[in-house]
């Protein structure tokens, strides 16, 4: 008889489980109206801003925070946002289809630490990010632009998200998994990169020291970025491109490729199975 209980329970949590998340992925559908009218909410300050769903959302300094949009009458009222516990979230109540336009507009404050972009939204910034310490996180099938100018930058990348970054920092760190793919100028002292997944990175700029790790088919891509002194780590068939001027410390095996320019005194610490090195010229 107990046994009987646990096995309905359970079927029944599994029920229920599977009405809400179907629930969550069926919204009702909207189309725009095509009379495009403009709201300015003001609201508390944030650190955090969380943008789901396919909301494309601009973000502008202004040391008055508040929400501006620009869209179809009749989508405002569908577009959700609030700030709770310093954290600013979006959502929409409704899967919008179509419209004449659509476009969010955040001004935010010094206060701004992380900003997270999922599903399909997407987040741009036209003039530069000056904050203290940012963390940005993408997933789905989110896009972001931004420039950045900080003091620590941390960003990881998940899934099928794309984005397009300029950042000049002092510490960068980027962990890039799925196929998540990224094209990024970086100006910076300490940069770190972890790639997993066929996760693929093309990058430029100048960094001082960079510790690199790729591994499950993924590809860094940095021909034009000029690197002081680099650790590298390759494998599961990852390739990996790098300009070194003085130095590399190379840790490679399985079926991984190493393109080096430049003219840095190597060292290999790991060469194993059919890993490859080869020396180019620009």
């Amino acid at each position: 008889m107990c046994l009987l209980m646990n096995k309905i329970t359970y079927t029944l949590i599994l029920f229920l489980a599977l009405v809400f998340t179907t629930t969550a992925q069926n919204k009702e559908k909207i189309k725009g109206s095509r009379i495009v009218t403009i709201e300015q909410t003001y609201i508390d300050e944030f650190s955090k801003i969380i943008i789901a769903d396919n909301l494309p959302v601009e973000i502008v300094f202004n040391s008055k925070t508040s929400v501006e949009i620009e869209a179809d009458d009749n989508l405002h009222e569908v577009i959700k946002f609030e700030v709770t516990d310093g954290v600013l979230n979006f959502e929409t109540t409704q899967q919008i289809t179509g419209s004449k336009k659509l476009q969010i507009t955040v001004n935010y404050s010094s206060k701004l630490e992380e900003i997270e972009v999922n599903g399909d939204a997407e987040i741009r910034s036209l003039s530069t990010l000056e904050i203290e310490n940012l963390t940005l996180k993408t997933t789905g099938n989110s896009k972001a632009y931004l420039n950045i100018r900080t003091k620590n930058f941390n960003y990881t990348a998940a899934d099928k998200s794309r984005s397009r970054l300029n950042v000049v920092s002092e510490n960068a760190e980027l962990i890039i998994n799925d196929n998540s793919k990224i094209e990024a100028l970086y100006t910076t002292n300490n940069f770190k990169a972890d790639l997993y997944q066929r996760a693929d990175l093309s990058i430029e700029g100048f960094v001082k020291s960079a510790q690199l790790r790729i591994d499950n088919s993924s590809s860094f891509s940095g021909k034009n970025l000029n690197i002081d002194d680099c650790t590298l780590s390759l494998e599961g068939g990852s390739t990996a491109v790098v300009n070194v001027a003085k130095t590399i410390i190379i840790e490679a095996s399985d079926k991984t490729e190493v393109y080096l320019y430049g003219n840095a005194a190597i060292t290999l610490n790991k060469f194993l199975g059919s890993a490859k090195l080869l020396k180019k010229e620009f």
